[in-house]
């Protein structure tokens, strides 16, 4: 069985890695047999080995564990399609001949059955046009006894006989040998067959073709299966609110089989969620290309429609100066001191216009939110920094991007003195240039609507921010 890792994230994005059957060392470090530029691995993170069961990770003693399928692991067998995570690298598990996700492949797995079934007519064809060919080239040899009076096969000698009446025979008998009677016809031992070539063995060829096909059939119903395990795992990760670790499965399934349309809605509802409309209408554009069902497309257009009239209605206005592009939040183990830690990173964008623009002036703040189950209310959170503002570094060009990192942290003590068994339950992001509110976002989207946004933010930005130029 062949394994390979397909990275999902970092600077070697979409690179594949066979794993060889030596074993193999995961982490940054450069003695590592797979040594990746990662800051949150450690210098010898993992190690790979193929197993009786396929193939086997183990962590090698890091306080970083291992993340399979969103779950801290030590150890455990891979199986295709897999999501792996070491440190903040990701990774993709491939196995087998159902492991080749590009087109390329998917292409040339359909077209072997198909040439297997062109090439079997076409050597029938063959067989008989030689076998009528071999005929024509054979001159058949008749017995003098017939009445078509041709060439006759060698005779053994014999003693002179009336044959010498056939010798001077005249040709007056002529019109009677033109229509030969039946008896002529069916004479069985008067004509020598030539030898017939042999048939080919198609055989071989024709059970070869019907076991590449079962193969092929098995191949991909297994991919189904796996596909529709993928998604029925993400719809979990959904239901518990999960939904940057749900986005993350779902896009292994869209690398696994782009053609999969059930993945690509799914991850666009998972978007409208998350209140990235933007990428929400490019995954239904995606769907509606990729399908010939006219039902489907209809859905996709109403979706496409819709999105694009709550883009309007409900984002800020963009004034022009800043663009806030994307927010991802990711959850780390939890740890001996920290039983919860959050990374947010909030990416930002320069328009492409030359006008003034000075980077000092844009600012990010990421406010955290805490749900109090027993009085079901949203409240401030009390974790480490609840309240983050992050600033832009210059220099900044046009059409370039920045990505600004906040911190969610509540250690083991804070949770033993809270008596509301508060827990964490988002963020809103405030994004202004020189106190001009820019854009905002949060995680969950319902958090705009339960939180008074200019009585929460804008006394402290025209408060703290500096004097507009």
């Amino acid at each position: 069985m062949i394994y390979r890792l397909v990275i999902l994230n970092g600077p070697r994005k979409g690179e594949q890695i066979t794993v060889p059957n030596d074993p193999v060392t995961m982490g940054r470090g450069k003695e590592c047999s797979l040594s990746i530029a990662d800051a949150e691995m450690a210098s010898a993170h993992a190690e790979l080995q193929h197993g009786t069961e396929g193939l086997h990770i183990r962590d090698l003693g890091t306080m970083n564990r291992i993340l399979l399928n969103n779950r801290p692991k030590d150890e455990a067998y891979l199986r295709h399609g897999d999501m792996l995570e070491i440190g903040r690298t990701r990774f993709l598990v491939q196995a087998g001949v159902e492991a080749e996700v590009t087109r390329h492949n998917v292409a040339f797995k359909r077209w072997r059955p198909s040439f297997s079934f062109v090439f079997i007519p076409v050597l029938l064809v063959g067989a008989l046009l030689t076998y009528w060919i071999t005929q024509l080239a054979v001159e058949p040899e008749i017995d003098i006894a017939t009445p078509l009076g041709l060439r006759s096969p060698p005779m053994p000698k014999m003693q002179p006989t009336p044959a010498a009446v056939v010798k001077a025979a005249p040709p007056e008998p002529m019109p009677e040998v033109s229509a030969p009677g039946p008896e002529a016809a069916t004479t069985p031992a008067t004509v020598a067959k030539p030898a017939q070539p042999p048939a080919p063995d198609l055989d071989e060829a024709l059970a070869a073709a019907i076991a590449e096909e079962a193969k092929r059939t098995t191949a991909a119903a297994a991919l189904d299966r796996t596909l529709e395990l993928r998604l029925s795992e993400a719809r979990e990760l959904i239901a518990e609110d999960q939904l940057v670790e749900a986005d993350r499965l779902l896009e292994s399934i869209e690398i696994m089989a782009p053609a999969f349309i059930p993945a690509t809605m799914e991850r666009a509802a998972l978007f409208e969620a998350r209140g990235m409309l933007d990428p929400a209408m490019q995954q239904w554009q995606q769907a509606r290309t990729g399908s010939t069902d006219a039902q489907l497309r209809a859905t996709a257009d109403a979706a496409i429609a819709r999105l694009s009239l709550a883009r309007t209605q409900q984002e800020p206005a963009f004034t022009g100066h800043v663009k806030l592009v994307d927010t991802e939040a990711t959850r780390f183990p939890a740890t001996d001191e920290y039983v919860d830690m959050r990374v947010i990173d909030v990416t930002l964008q320069r328009p492409r216009s030359r006008d003034a623009f000075l980077p000092e002036g844009v600012k990010a703040e990421v406010i955290f939110f805490d749900v109090l189950p027993t009085q079901k209310a949203i409240a401030l959170s009390k974790a480490i920094s609840p309240r983050t503002t992050l600033k832009a570094t210059p220099p900044w060009n046009p059409g370039e991007k920045q990505t600004l990192t906040a911190t969610y942290l509540v250690r083991k003590d804070q949770v033993a003195q809270q008596a509301d068994q508060r827990r964490y339950y988002g963020y809103l992001v405030v994004v202004t240039y020189f106190g001009a509110i820019q854009e905002v976002a949060a995680q969950p989207r319902s958090l705009l609507k339960k939180v008074e946004l200019q009585a929460l933010t804008a006394k402290k930005f025209i408060a703290s921010g500096p004097d507009t130029p």
